[in-house]
């Protein structure tokens, strides 16, 4: 029987990741849909629902189905409260709101066949895997929000999961089976998959162990290890033949009985209906299939490769382990070679400006930038080509613009690295703006937007930054339809022009495996050959927007769900930074923290996940703030707050405890020692560092000044800080 199951929306931003998701996503809710089924048959078939174990299956399959639901990433962004947060902070969040619904359910795998647990199983590990992939695109500054969007953007840019082209990639693959190039190439990307786990099989995380070892026991599925997997995959591919493939999807019966599932936001206007959806699938089977065309693809990303540029300083911080490379045409690279990850380089970089010196009518195209620019061609190739030339290749480079930056991320594998410059190169010099792909962007943008809109927290975010920042026009709000066909290709193209017209000041940082013998030269010609000015781009401080003064409360409306959302913030300017309130306000951040936990839900009962987040901006900023995030009953809002501020003005009066001392800086040190251990870590350090200038000492001494904090440092940031702090109460109830 075929089942087919398709989501009439956009999907990805990043064609491999988007790839995978599809398949994942369609494998998960096709066993559920089928076993569910299967279930309501068989009870039908006996005397009532008697069968102790059938009721129990059939009610673990329901709550698989919800839990699909529930883990789906535009139903996590719209149910996580996100105001104030950090992007690592919502991915933090995001990854444990999956991984909680899942443990929580782990137990419905003994009632449910071991295909249909393996799909949800493969669900929440994918669906972890983009979250992560994403957050690693955004530059260490990004807010929640900013990763929010970029999984809007994910969402919404792949025109591949259309319902039609869906059956149609179905109809020509039975019809005509698939080409030896296309055989090729999804060999080559599932064999690199085994290459890049083998690579790291003594850096593997323990919830992998973890997880084999539970389908191990439960399902009796083997459990060999990485090595003896790729082993047999090479084994097993090295004989598998092109026919054998072609054989296999013409037994797929497009004329079986079928599922149609569609999914959306209840608070979407203009669905489509039962009746239209299965006219659209009888629809789509009616399309004539027709041969895929297998074009030439060209060998070489860069056509032709600009004169090479010179390395004129070397510096070595051995505090960080680093070799910073200045090039000729102003660029500065920073790498720090690690171990922590066998295969891994990863890339941040920054230029003082972004936005802030662009007009408002600039800062109304920069958001449809990073979705166009991180999605097309490069050089002579647009991104269909692009995608064949880099089957196997692990390897991305993206481009932003914030507030106050230009942000350049990326990542890649050993082997790939070359390739990764390449890339990076295209990405800062020469994107292809391919008129029909951008047109089919912002078709597929523009149906999504309107739905997007009505998601709840997305509102709150959105309202609250207008009301907070005044309605500067200044700020990126989320885009909206009417703005959005104001914008033309034009526009987005002649904004690119302009934020790397002149990357004279940018500063990028690698940190990983990295080849200390070629570095030089693989900067000088992928780096050094970029066309700058003599002049450096800066920061226009005149713009930097600020929020509003004074006390406020931000009352908003959205959403069905009898929940409220609160985001209660202590702000304002810092006069003069020092390290060391910058540090005791951290720790002043984790005791708060652990007392507002204890009171408003062991204590009050009244929420089950407050999160306390408060963080100091060094210059030019200058700007500190200390938020309460947390969703509570509506009728719990006002006592929850109220709350919070009590415990603020005991903690600011001297109501700390060497327990809550002692508590707060091991926290600290663990998550750190974790972390200290990562490439993720380091890029941030090593960026921050140079993007801020502060002394080095401060992480190599981070411990030892940790533990000099006393109890009269927490108390006396507190009381210089948030007394007579301006506070933004925001609301969002139900509708």
């Amino acid at each position: 029987m075929f089942t087919f199951t398709g989501k009439i929306k956009s999907m990805s931003t990043f064609e491999t990741i988007a790839v995978v998701l599809l398949g994942v996503i369609l494998l998960a809710l096709v066993w559920l849909i089928t076993e569910f089924s299967g279930m309501k048959a068989a009870i039908k078939e006996r005397t009532g629902i008697n069968n102790e174990t059938i009721k129990l299956r059939l009610q673990a399959y329901e709550r698989l189905a919800l839990v699909a639901e529930r883990i789906a990433l535009q139903n996590l962004i719209s149910r996580i409260p996100n105001a104030g947060l950090t992007a690592k902070q919502m991915q933090h969040a995001l990854i444990e709101a999956i991984k909680s619904e899942f443990e929580y359910n782990i137990s419905q795998q003994i009632y449910v066949s071991p295909e249909a647990w393996r799909a949800v199983h493969n669900l929440k590990e994918q669906n972890i895997y983009i979250i992560n992939q994403l957050t690693t695109t955004l530059p260490f500054q990004a807010s929640a929000m900013d990763l929010n969007k970029q999984i809007i953007d994910y969402l919404m840019s792949n025109p591949k999961a259309s319902l039609h082209t869906i059956v149609l990639e179905v109809l020509n693959a039975k019809k005509f089976g698939f080409t030896t190039a296309e055989f090729e190439r999804a060999k080559k990307e599932t064999l690199e998959n085994y290459v890049e786990r083998a690579a790291e099989k003594d850096k593997t995380e323990s919830s992998r162990f973890a997880n084999e070892y539970v389908n191990n026991f439960l399902d009796k599925e083997a459990s060999p290890g990485i090595e003896a997997e790729k082993k047999y995959v090479d084994q097993y591919f090295a004989k598998l033949t092109l026919a054998e493939a072609n054989a296999a999807i013409a037994k797929l019966d497009i004329n079986a009985p079928a599922y149609v599932l569609f999914t959306a936001l209840e608070s979407a206007k203009n669905l489509p209906t039962e009746a239209s959806l299965l006219a659209a699938y009888k629809a789509a089977k009616l399309q004539t299939p027709k041969a895929y065309e297998e074009k030439a693809v060209a060998k070489e990303l860069i056509d032709v490769m600009p004169a090479a540029g010179k390395v004129v300083n070397t510096e070595s911080n051995a505090d960080f382990g680093t070799k910073s490379y200045t090039l000729s045409n102003g660029i500065k690279v920073i790498c720090k070679k690690t171990d922590y990850k066998n295969d891994e380089i990863l890339l941040s970089g920054f230029q003082w400006g972004g936005n802030s010196n662009l007009t408002e009518r600039e800062i109304v195209v920069s958001k449809y930038l990073r979705t166009v620019v991180n999605s097309l061609g490069l050089g002579t190739h647009n991104s269909s080509e692009l995608q064949k030339m880099l089957t196997g290749v692990n390897a991305m480079a993206t481009l932003s613009s914030s507030n106050n930056t230009l942000s350049v991320n990326g990542k890649s594998t050993v082997k790939d690295f070359e390739k990764f410059m390449q890339i990076l190169h295209l990405r800062l010099t020469n994107v292809n703006f391919d008129s029909e792909e951008m047109d089919g962007m912002r078709s597929s943008s523009k149906q999504q937007i309107g739905m997007l809109k009505n998601n709840p927290s997305l509102k709150f975010v959105d309202t609250l930054n207008m009301f907070k920042y005044s309605n500067s026009k200044r700020f990126a709000y989320f885009p909206y339809l009417e703005e959005m066909a104001t914008v033309s290709n034009d526009d987005i193209k002649n904004l690119y022009k302009k934020l790397t017209s002149n990357l004279n000041g940018l500063t990028l940082v690698l940190i990983g495996n990295v080849d200390d013998a070629n570095i030089a030269t693989m900067l000088e010609k992928y780096v050094g050959s970029i066309t700058t000015k003599s002049e450096k781009i800066s920061l226009n401080t005149a713009n930097i927007i600020r929020p509003v003064i004074g006390k406020n409360t931000f009352l908003v409306k959205g959403g069905k769900e009898k929940k409220s959302e609160i985001n209660h913030t202590y702000y304002g300017n810092i006069t003069s930074f020092d390290d060391k309130e910058n540090l005791s306000y951290g720790l002043l951040a984790e005791v708060l923290q652990m007392k507002t936990t204890e009171k408003l839900r062991e204590e009050m009962g009244g929420t089950y996940s407050p999160r306390v987040g408060g963080q100091m901006t060094r210059p030019p900023m200058l700007e500190y703030s200390l938020s309460l995030i947390v969703p509570s009953a509506p009728e719990n809002v006002d006592k929850l707050t109220a709350a919070f501020d009590e415990i603020v003005a005991k903690v600011a009066g001297g109501d700390i405890s060497d327990d809550d001392m002692l508590k707060a800086k091991e926290q600290r040190k663990k998550a750190l020692e974790t972390q200290m251990k990562t490439n993720n870590y380091w890029l941030q350090i090593v960026e921050s560092q140079d993007m801020y200038k502060f002394n080095t000492s401060l992480i190599t001494t981070y411990f030892t000044r940790l533990n000099d904090i006393t109890k009269a440092d927490l108390v006396s940031v507190a009381k210089k800080y948030l007394t007579n702090a301006n506070i933004l109460k925001a609301v969002m109830n139900p509708e």
